[in-house]
């Protein structure tokens, strides 16, 4: 039996100017995930918050969007977490972006994923989520709290202590309930809960929605009414705040998504050879394009419209490696979650797939690599022009709290329309996508973990178990262009060795000028810089570092003076000062 429910929200700014408040329900509908699960979501934007009101839309939708493209495979709880985590960081990180004391984007946070016979709760803040039984049911009525406001009273107000946004990591409550045919769930931000009592509301419940339905549009208009009357008794208790909640009655529930995953529930891959011609799922093989110990990739004709695409699959030695194929599933759902010019796009796919593949745009033209074999004398100007590109590339994935973790010549593709006039003509749009998922993490910026991708590509961080971030894709950005200046590497060829913070000491910055004498030496120390081996030293932002190469930065390059020449007046003041102290402690003690 499908998942069934009936529900209805409900949002008003109330007395105020502005509506902070934000929310978003999903009922079950379509395929895959999004027929299997309920999701309601509410959020409260501090109003203390320049845009706290955006972070509460922000925060609802994206938790819906991202958390129905996740892999059917992932528990309720790590694609709950993955997503709030995500949302988050990003949340914070817009904050940073403006010259005020605190936070920007803050808003509480209160999410409900009904999934088989569980309700999964995630909850920041001090909104609030309610479970209803009628007294037939459970023997007595019953309206029950399930989250706890992360308040603290300060004399006869009180003070939000966890909210989305308001720092780098955030402590989410996360509970799993039972759920049962005839409950009712219902969710309130405190413009509702805080001025009418858990009475109040469970009265207003039992006034509206429980008794007998003739049909399922009088169930309906019960439940909007219900959500009418609670707004209005706040609004009559004179609440000070905006004024939301949604109710939701579980009519049926769907049994079957309580089995946990296994390596049958994935598709089978694709078949090991396929030839041009064939048909697989609406698409027609032209020919296979790459293999390699991951993954088969094959370029494609979607026979829909005519569109070129690639369908890329696991490696066959994956067929049984449950941990392999849920990250290649992850890799579809970053994927899908980016889009942008600079990115490759990942399609879904228009009918059921019978067999595991992603679907992807096809990209005519050739690697990073590919394109500097072809031009190794390429004036150093024309290889700068493709740092825009993918900068811009590597900046929307950090935006969305992702590191990309494999990037290296191989990963972008220079496209054909770009190569027209390159590389004997400056281009100001060089055409470039970044490509490849598969090693990509999304809302783990701080987590550790082995060296990803290609390790002479890989930060230090990676060896030594150190927190990774945006940083980690700097360093490999930095040593990919220093590559393509160069074609050497800029710690040598005993880079990959290193595992221990005394061989990264052993290591030395090789200037790309010994290499490529055409490189400026403000623009070599531009690419020190940002592949520096401490992350400390690098670019707090990749815009900076294409600043720096695409005109001279001199504070780099600037010998360091002494302070004595660099500002003798304020040198011989301190001198001064100092034998003016040293004479006066001398008298002090000389008379005591």
């Amino acid at each position: 039996m499908p998942l069934q429910v009936t529900a209805a929200q409900l949002s008003d700014k109330g007395i105020k100017e502005v509506n902070d408040d934000a929310l978003v329900m999903h009922l079950p509908e379509g395929a895959g995930r999004r027929s299997q699960v309920m999701i309601a979501v509410i959020a409260d934007g501090l109003s203390s918050a320049e845009e706290g009101g955006r972070g509460a839309v922000i925060a609802t939708r994206t938790f819906c969007s991202d958390f129905l493209a996740t892999d059917l495979n992932w528990s309720i709880k790590t694609a709950g977490f993955k997503v709030v985590s995500a949302i988050n960081r990003w949340l914070h990180g817009q904050g940073q972006h403006y010259n005020h004391r605190y936070s920007t984007h803050l808003t509480t946070f209160s999410a409900m994923v009904i999934s088989g016979s569980s309700a999964h709760i995630f909850h920041v803040g001090d909104s609030r989520v309610w479970r209803f039984r009628s007294a037939q049911r459970s023997g007595q009525a019953a309206l029950e709290c399930l989250t706890k406001d992360h308040v603290i009273q300060i004399g006869e107000s009180s003070q939000l202590i966890r909210a989305l946004g308001m720092d780098w990591r955030v402590d989410v409550d996360y509970s799993q309930i039972d759920v049962q045919v005839g409950d009712y769930f219902l969710l309130t931000t405190d413009g509702v809960h805080g001025v009418l009592t858990t009475d109040e509301l469970t009265n207003i419940i039992q006034a509206h929605v429980i008794s007998n339905h003739s049909s399922s549009e009088e169930e309906s208009q019960s439940i909007e009414q219900c959500v009418q009357a609670m707004m209005k008794a706040a609004y009559d208790a004179k609440s000070q705040d905006n004024l939301s909640c949604q109710l939701i009655h579980i009519k049926e529930l769907d049994l079957t998504t309580d089995k946990p995953p296994h390596l049958s529930s994935f598709p089978p891959l694709l078949p090991d050879i396929l030839l041009a011609g064939q048909q697989v799922d609406g698409f027609e093989i032209v020919s296979e394009i790459h293999a390699n110990s991951r993954s088969k990739i094959y370029r494609a004709t979607q026979l829909s419209d005519q569109r070129q695409v690639i369908l890329k699959t696991p490696a066959a030695q994956f067929s049984d490696d449950v941990e392999a194929l849920h990250a290649f599933m992850q890799e579809e759902w970053i994927g899908q979650r980016i889009v942008h010019p600079d990115i490759v796009t990942t399609l879904s796919p228009e009918q059921p797939r019978q067999f595991l593949y992603l679907v992807q745009e096809y990209l005519a033209g050739q690697t990073l690599r590919e394109w500097r074999k072809k031009h190794p004398e390429a004036p150093v100007e024309t290889v700068i022009q493709f740092v825009r590109p993918a900068v811009r590339a590597l900046r929307a994935l950090h935006r969305r709290e992702t590191l990309h973790q494999d990037v290296k010549p191989d990963n972008f593709i220079v496209l054909n329309d770009a190569q027209a006039e390159l590389p004997n003509k400056i281009q100001s749009h060089a055409r470039l996508k970044l490509i490849d998922f598969g090693s990509a993490q999304t809302g783990s910026v701080t987590d550790t973990r082995t060296r990803p991708g290609a390790m002479e590509y890989a930060a230090p961080e990676y060896a030594l178990g150190e927190q990774v971030s945006a940083k980690s894709d700097q360093f490999a950005l930095a040593v990919t262009f220093y590559e393509m200046l160069t074609g050497k590497m800029p710690y040598g060829d005993n880079y990959v060795y290193a595992r221990k913070s005394s061989d990264f000491a052993d290591l030395e910055y090789i200037p790309a000028t010994s290499y490529n004498p055409h490189v400026p030496t403000w623009m070599d120390a531009a690419l020190m810089r940002a592949c520096s081996l401490n992350p400390e030293n690098r670019y707090e932002d990749l815009g900076e570092w294409q600043a720096d190469l695409e005109r001279p930065n001199y504070d780099l390059t600037r010998p360091k003076m002494p302070l004595i020449e660099k500002h003798p007046l304020k040198f011989w003041q301190t001198v001064a000062a100092i034998l003016l102290l040293g004479n006066i402690f001398w008298f002090v003690l000389w008379f005591k």
